[in-house]
């Protein structure tokens, strides 16, 4: 596993987590990423896990991208 991917792995569970929490969901709920409200209120723990999720799901598929264009 790459380290990007690894990144991402982690940041999803953050988020997945947060989620069940906030939402009380299943973690492994794999429609979660659909719900508008699992992207979290401004200024919150929840929103911020969204944001670091979406940006390590961005640079891991931006490497990707860039690894099978090599």
């Amino acid at each position: 596993m790459s380290g990007l991917e690894l990144l991402f792995v982690a940041a999803d569970a953050t988020w997945r987590c947060e989620v069940s929490k906030a939402l009380g969901c299943k973690p492994n709920d794999l429609g979660l990423i659909l719900l508008p409200e699992a992207r979290g209120e401004p200024d919150t723990l929840l929103r911020t896990a969204f944001e670091v999720r979406e940006r390590a799901f961005a640079m891991w598929c931006q490497a990707s991208e860039a690894a099978d264009g090599q």
